[in-house]
């Protein structure tokens, strides 16, 4: 049973969980909308930002992976990967500076590059891209 009839369809219903995902969190542990008055430590936030970063990069996968266009999914995995090694080397960065004063230390990136990775806008750059260059292609 084909559950989609078309790429757009299943572009969109990826689209829909990554953003249902991305809501989820920011409403629970950003606006503390359903957790109250309790606060989340920083490494609890930051093992639940990767958390969610894998799950949207688990959906964003299987959804790109049934669309046509294979190079999507080249694109997605490369985006994705070079963002977690980047967050890799900064916590290694970090964990080598922490006996170094803090005016050393380096800027913490950290939380931007996982913000990015979890918002809906690469899966959204890329539908967009690809619809770009679809129509290109008919000219």
């Amino acid at each position: 049973m084909q559950l989609y009839k078309n790429n757009r369809q299943r572009y969109m219903a990826g689209l829909v969980y990554i953003f249902l995902i991305y809501s989820m969190h920011y409403l629970i542990f950003t606006e503390h909308f359903l957790i109250g008055k309790y606060k989340v430590s920083p490494i609890m936030n930051r093992i639940i930002l990767f958390v969610f970063a894998v799950l949207i990069y688990l959906v964003g996968s299987v959804h790109l992976r049934k669309l046509q266009g294979t190079w999507m999914l080249y694109l997605w995995h490369f985006i994705y990967i070079s963002l977690l090694a980047i967050l890799l080397v900064i916590i290694i960065v970090k964990l080598i500076c922490i006996a170094i004063s803090y005016e050393i230390r380096p800027i913490d990136i950290f939380p931007y590059i996982q913000v990015i990775l979890i918002s809906p806008l690469l899966y959204l750059m890329l539908g967009l891209l690809n619809r770009l260059l679809v129509k290109a292609q008919q000219f």
